[in-house]
């Protein structure tokens, strides 16, 4: 599984960006300004379907309780690190994950 950076797709990432069918996700706004498909795994992809489903329908992939698209998950994020007993990892270690 990999992560796309924050400041692009993950913040505003739509619902419609994710082909279930195709295992991809669209990037419309990438940082070198180019249209990107990011394959998605067996893995990532049982995780967007339940991310939608929990979501209802919201048109965002990352929404509070109320469907609003989330500003930021830097601070969700540090929350789940933290229950999760990690340290020494941020976000960015993300992109560098398998």
């Amino acid at each position: 599984m990999s992560y796309h950076r924050v400041g692009c797709h993950c913040r505003t990432g739509c619902v419609q960006d994710v082909d279930f069918n195709n295992r991809l996700i669209s990037v419309e706004d990438s940082k070198n300004g180019e249209k990107r498909k990011i394959p998605m795994n067996s893995q990532l992809t049982e995780i967007m379907e339940n991310v939608k489903n929990k979501n209802g329908h919201s048109e965002y992939v990352f929404c509070n309780e109320k469907g609003k698209r989330l500003r930021s998950v830097k601070r969700s994020f540090g929350t789940a690190l933290k229950k999760a007993g990690i340290k020494d990892f941020t976000f960015h270690d993300l992109r560098h994950t398998l």
